[in-house]
C-alpha cells in the first residue's frame, strides 16, 4: 500500500509539472519571423550586352524584369546583395528606349518600378554646349536642382520634338526626338513653387540652354 501511495504521489507531481510547462509554452508562443525587406534599385547601367543593377536587399536567386519580362540573372560574386547582372539584358533594351526595371526576390514581392533610359542624357552640366545627334536619335532632358520645376521649350519643333514626358524617371523633363537635319536650341526655365503663388515670390528663376545640331 505504501509503495502504491508513493507511486501515485509521484505521478501527480509529474503531471502538475507537465501542466505548468504546457501553460508557460502557451503563454509565450514562438515569435513569427520578421518579413524580409523588399529589393530596391538605386542605379542601372549598360556595359555592352550586360544590364547591371545596383541597389539593396537582392537575395540569392533574385531576377531582373525588363518591362515585366524575366531575364536570366545572377548575383554579383563580390556584392551579391547589392549588384545584379543580366548577361544579355542589354540586348533587350534598344538604344534610345525608356524601360521599366524591377527586381523580384524568390517568394517575395518585386521592387518598385525603376525607369531607365538607354540613350543620351542632357543635364545641367551641358548648359551652353552644342549637342550633336543623328536624325532619328532620342535623348532625355534631366535637369535636377532641388525644389526647382523646369519647363523646357524647343525653338524649332520641326528639327527636334518632345515625344515622351519620361515621368517614371524622377527629375526628368522628357524624351526628345531628332526629327531631321538642322539646328535648333532647347531652352528651359527653372522656377520655385513660390514663383507660381499669388503674388509670386521675388527669388530669381534659373535659365538653361543648349544648341542641338542634327546630322
Amino acid at each position: 500500500m505504501k509503495l502504491a501511495a508513493c507511486l501515485l504521489a509521484s505521478l501527480m507531481v509529474f503531471s502538475a509539472g507537465a501542466l505548468s510547462l504546457d501553460t508557460k509554452a502557451a503563454s509565450h508562443p514562438a515569435s513569427a519571423p520578421s518579413p524580409q525587406s523588399s529589393p530596391k534599385i538605386s542605379k542601372a547601367r549598360l556595359e555592352g550586352k550586360k544590364l547591371i543593377l545596383e541597389g539593396e536587399n537582392f537575395n540569392i536567386g533574385a531576377v531582373i524584369l525588363i518591362n515585366g519580362k524575366k531575364q536570366k540573372t545572377r548575383n554579383d560574386s563580390a556584392e551579391p546583395s547589392n549588384v545584379l547582372i543580366a548577361k544579355k539584358g542589354g540586348k533587350k533594351i534598344p538604344a534610345g528606349s525608356l524601360v521599366v526595371l524591377r527586381v523580384k526576390n524568390p517568394g517575395n514581392p518585386a521592387s518598385d518600378d525603376f525607369g531607365f533610359f538607354s540613350g543620351l542624357t542632357v543635364t545641367l552640366d551641358d548648359g551652353g554646349k552644342t549637342i550633336n545627334v543623328k536624325a532619328g536619335e532620342k535623348f532625355m532632358l534631366l535637369l535636377k536642382k532641388e525644389n526647382f520645376i523646369w519647363t523646357p521649350t524647343i525653338l524649332d519643333p520641326a528639327i527636334v520634338k518632345q515625344v515622351d514626358d519620361a515621368s517614371i524617371i524622377p527629375g526628368a523633363q522628357g524624351i526628345f526626338l531628332a526629327v531631321q537635319a538642322g539646328s535648333t536650341s532647347l531652352v528651359a526655365v527653372g522656377e520655385l513653387p513660390c514663383h507660381r503663388s499669388d503674388p509670386p515670390c521675388l527669388a530669381p528663376a534659373l535659365g538653361f540652354e543648349v544648341n542641338i545640331v542634327v546630322h
